[in-house]
């Protein structure tokens, strides 16, 4: 979002912690987020986003007196670790004023659908991947396999980056994840020309000790 340094911004705080001073804002996402300080507007929000891209907002809370009550509304459930945010204000639904800022949300990673949905995707991609393996682990030479390694060996690489942002209190970022993915896939491809070299290496000693 953009990140204009109007006046009416200055000294903002959100739940007693000043928007432009702190390197990282603490939100409890269990309870309504109160921003103080604000000046002219009708409305404020916080709005998240991951990867450089808005994922959820807030909802919007009326500015009196110069403070909003704003409630977390769907971010309670979605946003979990540290992400990038910016704070709007809106008058006549119209965006006025916007500070971008970066926060961590305080509640449990495992009670947000994002560390749910992770949890979720990365069991399936270990499954996923195990499957792609098995025909190789028989000495079997299939494109679809190497073809899946390298898809889910890139999927899981970038659930990897996204785990250890969750918990390392940092933001993921596009080219980290892309990096992690390339990775991911050429290991994947490596790995399974291994597995499927020593498959056949052992049918092969299988065979000569039989006719031995």
């Amino acid at each position: 979002g953009p990140d204009h340094e109007l006046a009416q911004l200055e000294g903002v705080t959100i739940l007693g912690q000043r928007i432009d001073h702190e390197d990282l804002v603490e939100l409890a996402l269990d309870e309504p987020l109160v921003v103080s300080g604000l000046g002219d507007g009708d409305t404020a929000r916080l709005s998240f986003s991951a990867f450089g891209f808005d994922h959820v907002r807030t909802d919007s809370g009326p500015i009196v007196g110069g403070q909003a009550d704003i409630e977390p509304g769907a971010a309670r459930w979605v946003v979990s670790g540290t992400s990038d945010a910016t704070l709007e204000v809106l008058a006549d639904d119209q965006v006025v004023a916007a500070h971008e800022l970066e926060v961590l949300a305080t509640n449990p990673v495992y009670t947000s659908a994002t560390g749910i949905a992770a949890a979720l995707a990365a069991l399936f991609t270990f499954g996923a991947y195990e499957s792609s393996l098995r025909p190789l682990r028989r000495g079997r030479r299939k494109l679809s396999s190497f073809l899946g390694l390298a898809i889910f060996g890139a999927i899981g690489s970038v659930l990897v980056v996204v785990a250890a942002a969750l918990f390392s209190e940092t933001v993921a970022q596009i080219p980290t994840a892309i990096a992690a993915a390339a990775l991911g896939a050429v290991g994947s491809l490596a790995l399974g020309a291994m597995v499927l070299q020593w498959a056949r290496r052992r049918r092969i000693s299988r065979r000569n000790a039989r006719k031995a």
